[in-house]
């Protein structure tokens, strides 16, 4: 082979070395995002809620998802992601405001406790204490 051709073959090669080197990160938000239908159990009601939840990556925090539909109050609710853990930082949206949280994946399943207080006026609130149950919809 001449070295006219010797060079750019070497060049090609050496490339396909270094980018098959090259490290592959793993967002590991991607196991919470989906459809998730909801099992939530609150301290204060008797009886469970059913409903559905979307879970998307916050597009410019590599930390963050947002969950959508949060408590069933069509909340978008912001969640830090380590590994297969999730923290809820405290949140205010309207009447709204979402004390702590905190959660973890495994197998399909997201499992969460959250504590959420509802400002009626002024004078009045109520705090409702709540453990929920996602389940990968889709």
């Amino acid at each position: 082979m001449s070295a006219s051709k010797l060079i750019p073959a070497l060049l090609l090669l050496g490339s396909l070395i270094f980018s098959a080197c090259e490290k592959v990160e793993y967002d590991s938000r991607n196991r919470f995002r989906g459809t998730w239908n909801v099992e939530e159990y609150s301290h204060r009601l008797p009886m469970p809620s059913y409903y559905q939840s979307r879970i998307t990556l916050e597009e410019f925090n590599e930390e963050n998802i947002i969950i959508e539909n949060f408590y069933d109050a069509g909340l978008d609710v912001k969640a830090m992601v380590i590994g297969s853990k999730m923290f809820i930082p405290y949140q205010q949206t309207g009447i709204f405001e979402i004390l702590d949280g905190y959660g973890g994946y495994s197998e399909n399943m997201i499992s969460m406790s959250y504590v959420v207080r509802i400002n009626i006026s002024e004078e009045q609130s109520i705090t409702d204490t709540l453990e929920a149950y996602f389940t990968k919809r889709y």
